[in-house]
């Protein structure tokens, strides 16, 4: 559906539907967003590399080009071969940034990571360097414009006028989170990721109760939501389809206790509102939560890229069964002191 709505240039639309009140596609009063793009093309090739479905991925893979083709024609201003912030322009659409932007960045690296290696597949070795060239000068762009010692900056307006925002995302490394779920391995510095995901639970973990979107180390107390009941600020606000995210993540990265302590918040938070199946961000409508599915895959460290399945199991315990789901099979991952087996339960 996104695709058959691709603009020729290439752009992909926010929304799926015609408004008949208002005589506009999908799009109508969310125009150029830079993260959709990269966000499309993450889901297409993520869904191959699950599924290695090759009819799939010919009728979908002009589609991605045309994407790329359009960020690197339309989008990207300065001349670097990055996506351009130039303030509210992304799904985070309550704060501006500027710039080279860590949330875009990541999300713009794996996608070109991700084009590079089916590109290789396809035969299309030209195009495939090219991709692989402009992630591998993305990745040194993100370390040396964003990266602050401790996490990687909101953005950096480093051709412009606007300079360094030094808010920490919660999502600034999703395009990893991403990456580890498509079996593609680590796409940044190892050490910068688990320290950037440390410093963000640091900050943004507030009172042991729910996990801010973002912080700013001049402001960590600006609008606790707790208090100010000010649901339209996305920065300060919980949204638990990032925060399961974002605890699945951690125990990809083996910090398994703090990712449990965040999905306890959020399950604590909407059991006692009795809101557990109607989660609110912006109101109860998003499917963001659905992310939770990941919490499974995490604790056994699984992945499926183009039919090989991988797993580096997370729990620290001597036996233990975990379900998961391949595109054509439900299983068990189940583990005893002696041995491990896959028990297939359907496919």
């Amino acid at each position: 559906l996104h695709k058959n709505l691709q603009t020729p240039e290439g752009e992909i639309n926010h929304g799926l539907g015609f408004d008949p009140d208002f005589n506009q596609n999908g799009t109508w009063g969310v125009y150029e967003r830079v993260d959709l793009v990269p966000n499309y093309i993450q889901m297409v090739l993520r869904d191959y590399l699950w599924t290695n479905d090759k009819t799939y991925l010919t009728e979908m893979w002009p589609s991605v080009k045309s994407g790329i083709n359009y960020i690197l024609k339309h989008r990207d201003k300065d001349g670097d071969q990055m996506p351009d912030m130039n303030g509210i322009m992304c799904s985070y659409d309550n704060f501006p940034m500027y710039g080279l932007a860590s949330y875009i960045q990541s999300q713009w690296i794996v996608a070109l990571t991700m084009a590079s290696e089916i590109a290789a597949e396809l035969g299309e070795k030209s195009l495939s360097k090219q991709y692989k060239s402009i992630a591998i000068k993305g990745s040194k762009l993100m370390e040396s414009k964003l990266w602050n010692g401790s996490y990687f900056n909101l953005s950096n307006d480093y051709h412009g006028e606007k300079g360094i925002d030094n808010g920490c995302l919660t999502d600034q490394l999703i395009g990893q989170w991403v990456a580890h779920g498509a079996g593609m391995g680590y796409i940044f510095d190892e050490q910068k990721v688990k320290t950037s995901l440390q410093t963000i639970l640091n900050k943004s973990f507030r009172e042991k109760k729910f996990l801010r979107n973002c912080s700013w180390p001049a402001y960590p107390d600006l609008f606790p939501i707790e208090k100010s009941d000010l649901w339209v600020d996305q920065a300060n606000t919980p949204w638990s389809g990032v925060e399961l995210a974002f605890a699945s993540f951690l125990i990809y990265e083996n910090l398994v206790a703090e990712g449990e302590q965040i999905i306890k918040a959020v399950d604590d938070r909407y059991r006692k509102a009795n809101l557990y199946f109607d989660h609110q961000e912006f109101g109860g409508h998003y499917f963001r939560p659905m992310s939770a599915w990941s919490i499974m895959n995490a604790y056994l460290g699984f992945s499926v890229n183009k039919g090989k399945l991988s797993f580096n199991p997370k729990i620290n315990q001597s036996t233990y069964s975990v379900f998961f789901v391949t595109p054509d099979a439900t299983a068990f991952y189940c583990k005893t002191e002696q041995s491990v087996e896959l028990k297939i339960r359907t496919g």
